[in-house]
């Protein structure tokens, strides 16, 4: 008799749910994760010519699977969009299957990461297809949240998800701007995250040799910001100060004990200045290092090919073309290009590129 009241209670429970949305829903996944394919799988080869790197070594299933959990994650982050934590929550739970238990299809070692895409995004829409094809039978498939998962609150402490809660969110259909959005978020997460998995590998290095180089700023109410004297250079130790007379640094300017002065009425005006400064000169990190009233001390840091230790030269600063394509910020708090990989604190200080370990502390 309790079986039967359990049989019917649990047929009622399904008939509650309502299974066209959730199939329409899991078909528009099926749409999303095809047409992320065709842009994400082109970012591949972006990152590569930006670094100077080839897609020559399969990053493996964990790895990949970080690539994709970072993408969905900045889906499941749109304002807005009720939907986005829902598709957040079950592709970032199949991707985390795919890891945790992967088919031997994945479970190889492939000559490309773009090898290892193809297989991937195929069998996440095999996944999403079977479940599609009888979603009555699946409605209590649970899948594991991944802790790597990163949504804001309150959708950040959910750790399951169930197909049955499809029915609770209204997933876009394709062409429409929510679904590109989705789309465009997608492609913005895999891009971050594969060149914060990529960057490390190359030959790009944190110059330490700059480490006493200082910025700093003068309050001073008799020189004006933005006029023909705000602005001056000199070398230290002794020598005097040398006019700059436009806002366009020569990048020679940044090289050995070299110091950069900025007169200004405010802080606010000093960060506008200094924030000009710092992304005329590409690859460069400003810390604050002391100060006080009247005054702020910067050390520079920047990201260099070929530097070591010992070097005595053949290193260079990284390309003005990849420094302009990396950074979205200009290191003083206004964001410069939102088409940027990430912000230069974040990169510097987060991507374990060598020597990010010795950056001081920032004195904010």
């Amino acid at each position: 008799m309790d079986c039967l009241f359990s049989c019917i209670s649990q047929k009622q429970l399904r008939n509650t749910v309502d299974i066209a949305k959730i199939k329409r829903n899991i078909g528009n996944l099926i749409d999303l994760n095809d047409q992320t394919y065709d842009h994400t799988n082109t970012e591949i080869g972006v990152v590569c010519d930006y670094l100077h790197t080839s897609d020559t070594v399969d990053n493996g299933i964990g790895l990949f699977g970080n690539l994709l959990i970072s993408a969905v994650s900045l889906i499941g982050s749109i304002e807005a969009l009720p939907a986005a934590p829902f598709i957040a929550w079950l592709l970032s739970g199949i991707v985390n299957d795919l890891v945790e238990t992967p088919p031997p299809k994945l479970n190889i070692v492939f000559s490309q990461i773009k090898e290892r895409y193809n297989i991937t995004s195929m069998e996440i829409d095999r996944r999403l297809a079977d479940i599609y094809a009888n979603v009555e039978a699946n409605l209590e498939k649970e899948f594991k949240i991944p802790d790597n998962l990163f949504l804001p609150a309150p959708y950040d402490t959910k750790k399951t998800f169930k197909i049955r809660e499809l029915a609770d969110c209204t997933i876009p259909d394709a062409k429409t701007p929510d679904f590109e959005r989705c789309k465009d978020a997608h492609v913005i997460g895999f891009r971050k995250e594969l060149t914060k998995q990529q960057l490390p590998l190359t030959d790009i290095t944190i110059a330490a040799v700059y480490e006493y180089v200082t910025l700093y700023y003068t309050l001073d109410k008799v020189i004006s910001p933005g006029s023909e004297n705000d602005m001056w250079r000199g070398c230290y130790p002794g020598g005097g100060l040398n006019y700059i007379d436009n806002w366009d640094i020569p990048g020679y300017f940044f090289n050995g004990n070299s110091r950069t002065r900025i007169n200004c009425d405010s802080v606010a005006d000093f960060n506008t200045a200094a924030g000009k400064v710092c992304s005329s000169s590409g690859g460069l990190l400003v810390v604050k290092t002391g100060g006080d009233n009247s005054h702020v001390e910067y050390h520079k840091y920047y990201l260099v090919n070929g530097f070591s230790e010992d070097s005595q030269g053949g290193w260079r600063l990284i390309d003005k073309t990849l420094a302009d394509w990396l950074f979205m910020d200009d290191g003083f708090g206004k964001v410069t290009n939102n088409l940027g990989v990430a912000k230069r604190e974040e990169i510097f200080r987060k991507w374990k590129i060598r020597n990010s370990d010795r950056l001081p502390a920032d004195k904010t």
